[in-house]
């Protein structure tokens, strides 16, 4: 097969370092970026990696895509058990560039989602970027939906150009926050 998507194994971990590394690297460059590879950085990537592909977390699957042979994308899905409703968590999904719209990644998502159903888990949940439109799409053509927005704001004095009128507005029930009835109504 061409393209084609396959659990991961101990032998892939210099290719699984390689493409988080370059996954890491790209979501810097995004908008609100940082925050998800933030969260993906790891000072001990090496041993992460390798106990979850030695099977140290039965609740974590590494996906390698591949074209021609040649490892190119990486998925990572761990399960989120700390909650009312188990999910399935994404937290990763990286295609090389030129191997992009190719049906790889939607190869590594059919084996995370069929593995979330042997979990047993409610659903799953994977992160795109604001204006990254070529992520959200992807998910919703495999009947993903959005279902939360998460607003961040950094620490210390607001932003120069931040304007707060339309907040004064809201709190007074004129602005576009007001989306209840009014006080005693």
């Amino acid at each position: 097969m061409e393209h084609c998507a396959r659990p991961a194994a101990e032998a892939d971990l210099g290719d699984l370092r390689r493409l988080w590394d370059q996954a890491v690297a790209e979501l810097d460059g995004q908008r609100g970026g940082w925050s998800l590879a933030g969260g993906l950085w790891r000072d001990d990537l090496d041993a992460f990696l390798g106990h979850a592909l030695a099977g140290g977390d039965g609740d974590r699957l590494m996906v390698l895509g591949t074209s021609r042979g040649r490892p190119v994308g990486v998925a990572s899905l761990m399960a989120d058990r700390d909650r009312r409703e188990p999910l399935g968590v994404l937290e990763l999904i990286y295609v090389e560039p030129p191997s992009r719209r190719t049906g790889i990644a939607a190869a590594m998502l059919q084996l995370v989602l069929d593995r979330c159903e042997e979990w047993g888990v409610a659903g799953l949940d994977a992160p795109a970027l604001p204006g990254n439109r070529t992520a959200k799409s992807f998910f919703e053509r495999l009947g993903m939906r959005a279902r939360l927005l998460v607003m961040h704001r950094t620490t210390g004095a607001p932003p120069e150009d931040h304007d707060a009128s339309h907040v004064d507005r809201a709190a007074d029930g004129q602005g576009p926050a007001d989306v209840g009835p009014p006080a005693g109504g």
